[in-house]
């Protein structure tokens, strides 16, 4: 059996400076399984020895700690990209570095939330590669980058400024992490109910000129890896509708249901996500385009869900749906 290890990195000792673009930068240190810079503070060299892989185990999480100035601007958001897929935004604080400003000789307002994460978890803690920790055992290509209020952005690149580009392999298989169940509207749905936001008729998204959706937004208590939702559909089997999973403005994982009459729709995203703030965004994919022929009705009901609220697009009928029904 493989052998697991757990890889705590420095990726910097000193501060390595690159300046490229205006931009100053540092990703001072990667944990693993460690959101306290001052308790413990557990690593091993600068950067993986002769270039050698970060190895984690999955469920693992990674963190990082440091720092990104650009003259004219300041730090919007520090993200990270999966085998060259989509930004994902990281989660954790900002903390000001008047300091870092002031060495560059840049104008004070460039170090306002320029430094990312802190040293004990009593502030906050350091900053998440969100979404890690459900990674599938394999081998992922990761770059960090930063992201200025301007529009432009900055990769830490590894061999100045610490480990912004590497090489992940998730050991063992992942496992599946789920919390309670959670009711977003508060509790079971009520089938005799009709409140609810819909399409009529569904239609192919390209042709959707109107750009229907319905947009759930909520905060989850625990992991969850998909939901479950009352839905009054049409039985056709020409009609669909896309889901997309939101966090931090980006898509993190797509579904689909299939109109298949007045139940209640099982989606599984296939991997798990912490507790956070998200959002559903239901989308016509496919249909005829017909009225009354294919249509998607998300069923709402009348409880006092905590976070949640419903953003449209769309047709809503029922003065009583004040959540919609779903779990978690």
């Amino acid at each position: 059996m493989k052998k697991i290890l757990a890889i705590f990195v420095v990726a910097v000792l000193t501060l390595a400076l690159c300046i490229g673009a205006s931009a100053n930068y540092s990703l001072d240190r990667l944990f693993v399984n460690q959101n306290d810079r001052v308790e413990g503070d557990a690593q091993f060299g600068a950067t993986p020895p002769d270039g050698s892989d970060v190895e984690i185990n999955a469920g693992d999480k990674l963190y990082i700690i440091g720092w990104a100035v650009s003259d004219g601007t300041s730090l919007s958001k520090i993200v990270y990209t999966v085998n060259g897929g989509s930004a994902i935004e990281c989660t954790g604080g900002y903390r000001d570095r008047p300091d870092v400003a002031a060495a560059f000789g840049l104008d004070a307002s460039a170090g306002t939330g320029a430094g990312f994460g802190f040293d004990a978890a009593a502030d906050g803690g350091m900053m998440e590669l969100t979404g890690v920790d459900s990674l599938a055992a394999g081998s992922y290509d990761i770059v960090i980058k930063a992201v200025f209020a301007d529009g432009s952005e900055q990769v830490f690149d590894t061999a100045a400024s610490g480990m912004g580009i590497f090489k992940l392999v998730v050991n063992g298989a992942a496992v599946e992490v789920k919390s309670d169940d959670q009711w977003l509207c508060g509790t079971e749905y009520d089938a005799s109910k009709t409140p609810c936001w819909w399409f009529n008729p569904l239609c192919n998204a390209a042709d959707d000129a109107e750009g229907r959706h319905i947009t759930v937004n909520f905060v989850a208590a625990g992991y969850f890896s998909g939901f479950k939702a009352f839905c009054f559909c049409n039985p056709g089997d020409t009609g669909s509708t896309k889901v997309e999973l939101i966090q931090s403005g980006s898509v993190v994982a797509t579904a689909e249901i299939v109109s298949s009459g007045d139940k209640e729709y099982e989606v599984d995203f296939g991997k798990s996500f912490a507790a956070g703030t998200y959002s559903l965004k239901f989308s016509p994919l496919t249909g005829t385009g017909v009225e009354g022929e294919n249509w998607f009705v998300l069923g709402g009901f009348s409880g006092s869900g905590e976070d949640v609220s419903v953003d449209t697009n769309v047709n809503f009928s029922g003065t009583d749906a004040t959540q919609p029904c779903i779990m978690l």
